[in-house]
This record gives structure tokens, C-alpha cells and sequence, in this order.
């Protein structure tokens, strides 16, 4: 799909109450759509070098159960993309400006990749108003082996800033993809990575290499994840249900980094279990 069309795709997903709007966090100005009206919300946040087009197979879905913000981060998408400091404090604050333009004031945070990190954060922080956490393809960061995981972190960093910018980029990426990833998915995310501004893809990176972050604490609420099998996730279950003792997981075979548009079908079939058992007051009736 075309990167100029898709927004018109996700406009479409979210009709007839969709609008598009912006929020100003830090002088930088972020693009968001929602749908739906009220005051409980579903946050849509999506990783690294995408846009909120990532999520719109899941918008209608999710459209069912309360209103939908889905946000372009700060340096992503439609939102402004200046030469500055891309960190976790910009993201969860374009986030929050999001919330509180809304009016919401009861939320299911979901996240991939980045996001996941982002939406885990955001819960952390506002226990009065996360009620849930989703995440697809994501998790917080992993408290395990944290210099390794930083110095590997600080090898892509260089690749990067190499002369050699893009191959790096994208051979990054290809790590992200299985053998079974559909050709256009690998087309739509390797278009996305390259319209994300290389400046903002580095200083994500060099932000996230930051050992504070890799201190989670526990947060009592509903949580699903659904990953992929490919980078065997059961591995670290146990430590993820201890800082998530409401933790439910679901491994989707031959996935890659991208679920919500590999197998849509299948994720949707996840998050409305999850949903339906746990939110079953938030579905609006017919």
C-alpha cells in the first residue's frame, strides 16, 4: 500500500466520527485521529518508523468497546518531525496531550514495539486512569542482561550513523520480518522506515540505551501480549508475570514484528477475547 494513501485507508476505518487533529508537546506539533466519543478510550500507539496506519486493521475491532485515539509519536507520520531530542519523556507526553485533548479518563493502553514500551510507561505512571495494557510485538524493556542489550543498542546506533545509512536501516528491519511475511507488508514497512527522518530514528535509539529504563515495577491491571513465535517469547513469561500478575499471553506462528498486519485475523481474534473477558462493560450495545 501506498504510504500517500494509507491515510486515507485508516480515515476510513474510523468514519463517520473520524478527525483528524493536532496537540502541541515541547513546540512539536502531533497528529492524531479517534473515533467514537465518551470518556473511556483505547490508546493506539504505534512502534518505531511507523505511523497510526499500523493499527487499522484493529480500529474497527476496537472501535466496539469505546473510543479510539490512534496518534502519530512525535517524528512519525503526520506529526512534526524537527531536529531535536526524540525521548521517552516527548512520547509520553505527546501521549498524554492526546488523552487530555480527548476529555478520556479511562484507558486501555496499547502498544507495539516502541509503543509497547511507551504504553507499559504511560499505565505506570497515570494508575488512575489505565485500566488495561495490550501489547503487540512489544513489551517494556527487559530487565535481563541490560549491558548486553545496551551495547547491541550502541552497535545499530553506529551502523546508523554510518555512511551507509539506509542499507543499515533496512537490514536492520529485515531481522524483524519471518519467511512468511507477506511481500506487501515487507514493501509498506520498508516505505514507513524510510520516510521517518534518519535524525529521529538515531536519537530514539540513543534514548532508549538509557539503564534507567530498564527499571519496571509491577502494575496490577489486565495485560495481553501477542508476539510472535520466532523470537521465542515463553522465555521470559515467568518474568513477565511478575511485574504483570494479570498477564495473559498468545504466540502467533510464522509472524514476524508486524501480527496486526501478517495475521490481522488472528490478532483481532486475541485482543476481543481479552477484551470480552475483561471489558465486557466497555462494548457498546447495538
Amino acid at each position: 500500500m501506498s504510504p500517500f494513501i494509507a491515510p486515507i485507508v485508516l480515515a476510513a476505518a474510523l468514519a463517520p466520527e473520524a478527525g483528524s487533529r493536532f496537540v502541541v508537546v515541547q513546540g512539536v506539533r502531533v497528529h492524531y485521529q479517534g473515533a467514537g466519543a465518551g470518556k473511556r478510550a483505547l490508546v493506539l500507539i504505534h512502534g518505531g518508523a511507523c505511523d497510526t496506519t499500523l493499527w487499522r486493521n484493529q480500529v474497527p475491532l476496537l472501535a466496539a468497546y469505546g473510543r479510539v485515539l490512534v496518534l502519530d509519536l512525535p517524528g512519525h507520520g503526520l506529526s512534526d518531525k524537527p531536529e531535536r531530542t526524540y525521548d521517552l519523556a516527548l512520547f509520553l507526553g505527546a501521549v498524554d496531550a492526546v488523552v487530555r485533548d480527548s476529555g478520556a479518563d479511562e484507558l486501555i493502553m496499547v502498544g507495539q514495539s516502541l509503543g509497547a514500551m511507551i504504553a507499559y510507561e504511560y499505565a505506570r505512571r497515570h494508575p488512575d486512569t489505565a485500566r488495561g495494557l495490550i501489547w503487540v510485538e512489544g513489551t517494556f524493556h527487559v530487565p535481563l542482561d541490560v549491558d548486553a542489550q545496551i551495547a547491541a543498542m550502541q552497535r545499530r546506533i553506529r551502523d546508523l550513523r554510518g555512511p551507509n545509512y539506509e542499507q543499515a536501516a533496512l537490514a536492520f528491519w529485515e531481522q524483524l520480518f519471518v519467511a512468511s511475511t507477506p511481500a506487501a507488508v515487507r514493501d509498506e514497512i520498508h516505505a514507513k522506515l524510510l520516510a521517518t527522518p534518519r535524525h529521529v530514528l538515531i536519537s530514539t535509539m540513543e534514548n532508549l540505551a538509557d539503564p534507567s529504563l530498564f527499571r519496571v515495577q509491577r502494575l496490577d491491571i489486565p495485560a495481553l501480549a501477542v508476539f510472535g513465535a520466532y523470537w521465542k517469547p515463553g522465555d521470559h513469561e515467568q518474568m513477565f508475570r511478575s511485574y504483570l500478575p494479570r498477564f495473559e499471553m498468545q504466540v502467533l506462528a510464522d509472524v514476524g514484528h508486524y501480527p496486526m498486519l501478517e495475521k490481522p485475523d488472528a490478532v483481532n481474534a486475541a485482543l476481543s477475547s481479552f477484551l470480552d473477558r475483561h471489558f465486557s462493560g466497555w462494548k457498546r450495545r447495538p
